[in-house]
């Protein structure tokens, strides 16, 4: 049942025993209710060389609960294991040079473009946020790819909890039910 309602357990309702048995045994929740999540980021500021777009690195996980990063191969990538709708985010901090511009863009299996954007430089430091959700299949990827302009090498800042940071999160499915 959908909590609120009868002649069920409702999701909501149920203790961790009840959830359990109401789906068949221990850690059998539908996929829907499972939390599929990846979040990662850089322990050091990131050098960028001029005019070349850059595939991000991530060495640090903050937490990965279905497997999706590895931090010994393909560092930039986060790869599907769940089939599903995706949120699919990115921020980081350009150090400051008033010369060019910023990209950040975040890519599908290394050349579908999902979303980025791209801004002018100022005498300041650049904070730059992408968000956008897609849906994925098992083995899809998700890479950050950067790009500056500033006539020399420019770092992409690292700060605890704000750069450089990149995630996913599966959106939960709801069960249909029907309506009498």
């Amino acid at each position: 049942g959908v909590a609120g309602g009868t002649g069920g357990i409702g999701i909501e309702e149920a203790t961790d025993g009840a959830r359990e048995s109401a789906f068949g045994g221990a850690g059998d929740l539908p996929i829907g209710y499972r939390d599929v999540s990846c979040h990662v980021t850089n322990s050091a500021a990131i050098s960028i060389n001029n005019d070349t777009l850059t595939i991000l690195t991530f060495n640090t996980e903050r937490y990965d609960t279905d497997e999706m990063h590895s931090t010994s191969s393909n560092t930039g990538r986060i790869t599907v294991v769940t089939s599903g709708k995706y949120l699919i985010f990115v921020h980081l901090i350009w150090n400051n040079n008033s010369t060019g511009y910023r990209g950040i863009d975040i890519r599908v299996n290394g050349s579908t473009l999902v979303g980025g954007v791209t801004v002018a430089a100022f005498a300041a430091t650049i904070g730059q946020f992408v968000a956008t959700h897609y849906n994925a299949v098992v083995g899809d990827y998700f890479e950050v790819r950067v790009y500056q302009n500033s006539t020399g090498a420019l770092d992409i800042l690292q700060s605890s909890n704000e750069s450089p940071e990149f995630g996913v999160i599966r959106l939960p499915v709801c069960p249909s039910r029907s309506r009498t």
